[in-house]
């Protein structure tokens, strides 16, 4: 089997190399009743109909969101695209200069817009972009005004953006739709441990017509795009022919519908595994650095451990200034060098990913699940070796 479990000793909570977001266990739990026979995905048994599949997700995605319609389809990308062709096909969309994101393999918003039939037109600077210059470029041929969030970079010293609220009384004016491509889809607002990002809520009270977020980012789920707005234009992004061929199966309709259930009626920030992650407190992380510490030592492991204080960084894509405070478990060996632990336990029957600074191998314990602690000693025992 290629695809396997993986422990997450990196210190990158979203790893895009290991799926991003971990799913709720409640969520697992309604993938497991989906997947292991039939299932309502397109059928009411109460009244014996065929209804649409998207109908489990819309009146929760409204709840959590404020939108008053939704659609999902496989990722954020398919979601942009998707909007461009259905909402501005053959017109221009307004961009900054400040805003042409690059997410790395083959993505990038200005090959999205171009493919999906619409004109690129940039507006503003790379750090100063304002609502007068929205204003200057639009004309008869503007189809759409989008913004996008830069979570994967920030530009510092004299600078200037234009907000969604500002945006939306713009495209009001002008009678066409304002598309945030919000990705992230962070529900709950995370300031408190410094991670300062918009939600998607928030994004739609300024005025958003149409706003398009990822599943498997901070909203916790698995890969998905979300396309929430207004109905008007959420029904006509519905009935593009392109939208059944982007539309998600049965496992992934299963997680959202509970990953949206427990923002709208449980504790997300106890439930959501990504959230938990992150507000966890460090002298939390430091405890379960230390016992596994403690134990390696009992077990006699042929290497020298200690715990060392360190910084986690969110991945994903997003904040790259973005630091979590974390305690790792530090591994120096006599008889084998960092790099050389590293690979045996990225070999073994778990795969364990940890990083090297200089002599110590670590492992970083904010990103190992709580159920994860007694594999990761196993790895280091039967790698290391031990006296006993």
């Amino acid at each position: 089997m290629s695809l396997r479990r993986v422990i997450n000793g990196a210190g990158v909570i979203l790893h895009g190399n290991l799926g991003r977001a971990r799913i709720a266990p409640s969520a697992l739990d309604r993938v497991d009743a989906a997947a292991a026979g039939y299932s309502t995905l397109e059928y009411d048994p109460v009244e014996d109909l065929r209804v649409n599949r998207f109908e489990h997700l819309t009146g929760l995605i409204r709840s959590v969101t404020g939108a008053e319609d939704a659609i999902v389809v496989n990722n954020n990308a398919a979601a942009c695209l998707l909007c461009f062709m259905a909402l501005a096909p053959g017109r221009d969309v307004l961009i900054s200069r400040g805003e042409l994101i690059d997410m790395g393999s083959v993505f990038r918003i200005t090959e999205s817009i171009e493919l999906a039939g619409a004109r690129l037109k940039e507006v503003g600077s790379t750090n100063r972009t304002f609502l007068s210059d929205y204003s200057a470029a639009a004309d008869a041929e503007t189809g759409a005004i989008l913004k996008v969030n830069t979570a994967n970079y920030k530009i510092t010293g004299s600078v200037n953006s234009v907000g969604s609220d500002e945006l939306s009384l713009l495209s009001r004016s002008l009678r066409v739709p304002l598309i945030c491509d919000l990705g992230t889809g962070l529900m709950v607002d995370l300031s408190r441990y410094g991670l300062h990002e918009p939600t998607v809520r928030r994004v739609i009270a300024e005025g958003a017509d149409v706003v398009c977020f990822s599943g498997d980012k901070l909203l916790g789920a698995c890969q998905a795009g979300i396309i929430a707005g207004k109905r008007e234009y959420v029904e006509r992004i519905r009935r593009h022919p392109l939208a059944r061929s982007l539309r998600p199966g049965k496992m992934t309709v299963a997680v959202l519908e509970e990953t949206f259930r427990i923002y709208a009626e449980g504790d997300p920030m106890s439930e959501i595994p990504v959230l938990q992650t992150i507000s966890v407190p460090s002298e939390r992380i430091r405890s379960k650095a230390w016992a596994l510490c403690r134990k390696l030592t009992a077990a006699g492991i042929k290497a020298d451990v200690l715990i060392m204080p360190g910084h986690c960084r969110l991945g994903g894509g997003m904040a790259p200034g973005f630091k979590l405070d974390t305690w790792a478990v530090a591994v120096v060996s006599e008889d084998l060098s960092a790099d050389e632990i590293s690979m045996r336990l990225r070999r073994w029957i778990v795969p364990v990913l940890s990083h090297v600074e200089g002599d110590y191998l670590l492992l970083d314990m904010r990103t190992v699940a709580d159920g994860e602690t007694e594999t990761l000693f196993r790895a280091l025992t039967e790698v290391l070796g031990t006296e006993n």
